[in-house]
């Protein structure tokens, strides 16, 4: 990202990323979720941190030990599992806490309570609903009240040195410019005046609010996490915390595996179709830019950032900067367009329809206006990414050596060779686990 001339040495004792996370206790949220799993797996695998508690949800009648199960099932810990004793000593720093968000004290437990008042250091905000449908209510009480309530028990948590709280690059996206700060103009002076009016409203009436809410954004995923943004502002400003906005997140360059998936949202579900021999139209802009990041790229920066939010608390910059930092984890140089995705997918596509994908030529035709994610591929954004590029500058040669995300020196014809088997693999992987379930049905028969 080259360098810059403004930036002032660490002062003594600052540290390493790496030192940062030594024997350090963590709290996490959206563990579970694809960014939350890679960054846990990160965690374990390369730094020597003492316990990560991990906050879960009970869903579908399964407890946070049971669902912490089925974390440790993903092939992703396969690396970890071939180590001594099949890996329980790094699978045993992790321990999950059984949450309520609809609960004013979210955790019931008063000994894990006290327990993570005690060791506590560092929290990561992953947690979200990713739905672009959803209602408005509902992706506000995900996306803003529930991390609200982990905020409020983050400010019990006397030792805590660095929140990060994971938005989206397209919290603003309603804007051509973003700049690495919080915008606080939200409609109706605010979601909880949308949520108190919201009261006396029928679902008929909420239905047709809601475009008067949203305005100029695309769905309420975008707005809810808009909001998340100014609530931290607003009622969080004391807490060491920052705000991590990374890009449209799509499988992993090189670690857990290239090409790792384990969704089918965005890019990864465009290429489905071909996969099975189908051939996908899609709308979009021809020269608009793909703001995307892979997988792991998103979850080093997302480690280095709590690092130097840290930092940046204990050591004070002499330039005044944001009471919240913001990083926007996005990129001018080393970019590509629409026009070029078909091109980049068929480096990974061994067969016939891949090389018709490849010909630019013939997709252009328009088939499907009207998807959940046409807003995107139909806009291009600039963006101020100061922060994340003074980051990378202040960066040791060892942390750069294990937490690159300078998406400016990614090979993207590299990358894309693994893309298309990634979402293969996890396609057979998904088949596999829905045959496995009706084999157990049939036999509780």
């Amino acid at each position: 990202m080259g360098d810059f001339s403004v930036l002032h040495d660490d002062p003594p004792g600052c540290g390493s990323v790496q030192e940062f996370y030594k024997d350090a206790t963590i709290l996490l949220t959206g563990g579970t979720g694809f960014i939350g799993k890679v960054l846990l797996e990160k965690m374990l695998r390369c730094f020597q941190v003492k316990t990560v508690f991990l906050l879960i949800r009970v869903k579908r009648n399964k407890t946070a030990d049971e669902r912490l199960e089925e974390v440790f099932e993903d092939v992703i810990f396969d690396g970890i599992k071939s180590s001594p004793n099949k890996g329980k000593l790094l699978l045993g720093k992790v321990v999950p806490i059984d949450v309520d968000f609809q609960s004013e004290s979210v955790i019931s437990a008063l000994m894990m309570q006290l327990l993570l008042a005690a060791q506590v250091k560092i929290v990561f905000n992953v947690m979200a609903s990713v739905k672009f449908n959803e209602d408005i209510e509902t992706a506000i009480d995900t996306n803003v009240l529930s991390s609200r309530k982990l905020f409020l028990l983050a400010q019990q948590l006397p030792h805590v040195r660095s929140i990060v709280h994971v938005s989206t690059f397209y919290s603003n996206c309603h804007r051509a410019h973003i700049e690495e700060r919080i915008y606080e103009d939200l409609p109706f002076g605010g979601f909880e005046n949308i949520l108190a009016l919201f009261q006396h409203l029928t679902p008929e009436e909420k239905d047709r609010l809601k475009p008067i809410i949203l305005g100029p954004m695309p769905n309420s995923y975008t707005f809810s996490k808009r909001c998340a943004e100014v609530m931290i502002r607003q009622q969080f400003a004391r807490l060491p915390i920052a705000i991590f906005r990374p890009p449209i997140v799509t499988s992993a360059y090189r670690e857990p595996a290239p090409g790792w998936v384990n969704n089918f949202n965005g890019p990864a579900g465009m290429v489905v179709p071909v996969i099975r021999g189908q051939v996908y139209w899609c709308y979009g802009a021809d020269d608009a830019t793909v703001h995307m990041v892979p997988v792991d790229y998103c979850v080093n920066a997302l480690l280095a950032v709590a690092w130097d939010n840290a930092r940046r608390i204990q050591y004070p910059e002499p330039v005044k900067r944001e009471v919240i930092p913001v990083y926007n984890y996005a990129f001018r140089d080393n970019v590509f367009r629409n026009r070029d995705v078909g091109a980049l997918l068929a480096l990974g596509i061994d067969s016939t329809l891949g090389k018709i994908f490849g010909n630019y030529d013939t997709i252009k035709r328009v088939v499907a206006l009207e998807d959940s994610t046409s807003f995107f591929r139909c806009h291009s954004w600039t963006a101020e990414n100061d922060n994340i590029r003074r980051l990378w500058n202040r960066l040791a040669d060892g942390d750069r050596r294990l937490l690159p995300f300078d998406v400016e020196t990614l090979d993207w014809k590299d990358y894309f060779r693994s893309f298309v088997r990634g979402v293969a693999a996890a396609l057979e992987r998904q088949s596999a686990a829905r045959q496995r379930i009706r084999e157990r049905e049939q036999l509780s028969l």
